[in-house]
C-alpha cells in the first residue's frame, strides 16, 4: 500500500527470482571468461547444465563427462545440445564419457543429450565407456575440459564448478583418461 502511494513499483517473488538467477549465470559467465579461480556452488539442475555448456563453449580439444547416467534433467534441452555440438564441429574435438550405473545402449540412447549428440552431423569423436565394473572409485560425478576447468559432485554431495583451479582440474582430467578408461569397456 505504501508503495502504491509513493510510486514504487515492488517486485514480485518471480521477479526476484529471475533477477538472482540472471545475475548467477553472468557471475558464472565472467569467471569462465577471466578463469577466476572461485568456487561456485550449484546443486540445480539448470546451474549444472550451464555449467556445462560454459565447460563445452571454452573448451578447445576435449571434454570428459563421468557419472551416473545420461538420462536425467540435468542432460536434456536444445541449448546443451546445441553447445556441444557447436564444440564437436571443431576439428579433432573429442567428448568422452564414462556412465557407472550398468545399462545397454538402448538405455543409454534414451536421453535427450546423447541422442542429439550421436545423431547429429559432427566433424569431432565421441567415445563412451562402461564404467560399471570401477570399485576403486568413491561416489563422484565430474565434467573437465581441456583448459582444466570442472564442475563436480563429491561423494558427500558437495557440488563445486572452478574455471581457475587448474590443479584440481588436472587431477580430475588425469583421473579420467588414467583410472576410468583404462579400466572401462569402450561401447561406442
Amino acid at each position: 500500500m505504501l508503495a502504491k502511494f509513493f510510486g514504487l513499483k515492488m517486485k514480485t517473488l518471480e521477479e526476484e527470482k529471475q533477477e538472482k538467477e540472471t545475475q548467477y549465470y553472468k557471475f558464472i559467465d565472467t569467471c569462465a571468461k577471466k578463469e577466476k579461480y572461485y568456487k561456485i556452488y550449484n546443486l540445480v539442475d539448470d546451474r549444472i547444465s550451464y555449467v556445462l555448456k560454459i565447460i563445452f563453449r571454452y573448451a578447445t580439444k576435449e571434454v570428459y563427462i563421468f557419472g551416473r547416467r545420461f538420462d536425467i534433467e540435468v542432460f536434456s534441452g536444445w541449448n546443451l545440445i546445441s553447445e556441444a555440438v557447436n564444440f564437436l564441429q571443431k576439428p579433432n574435438s573429442v567428448l568422452k564419457i564414462a556412465y557407472r550405473d550398468p545399462m545397454d545402449m538402448n538405455d543409454f540412447q534414451k536421453g535427450e543429450f546423447l541422442r542429439g549428440v550421436l545423431n547429429l552431423p559432427i566433424k569431432g569423436e565421441v567415445e563412451i565407456f562402461d564404467a560399471s565394473k570401477i570399485t576403486n572409485i568413491n561416489d563422484i560425478s565430474f565434467f573437465v575440459n581441456d583448459l582444466h576447468w570442472y564442475r563436480m559432485r563429491s561423494s558427500d554431495g558437495e557440488c563445486v564448478a572452478n574455471f581457475g583451479n587448474k590443479w584440481v582440474g588436472g587431477f580430475y582430467a588425469d583421473l579420467f583418461i588414467n583410472n576410468i578408461v583404462k579400466q572401462s569397456c569402450r561401447v561406442y
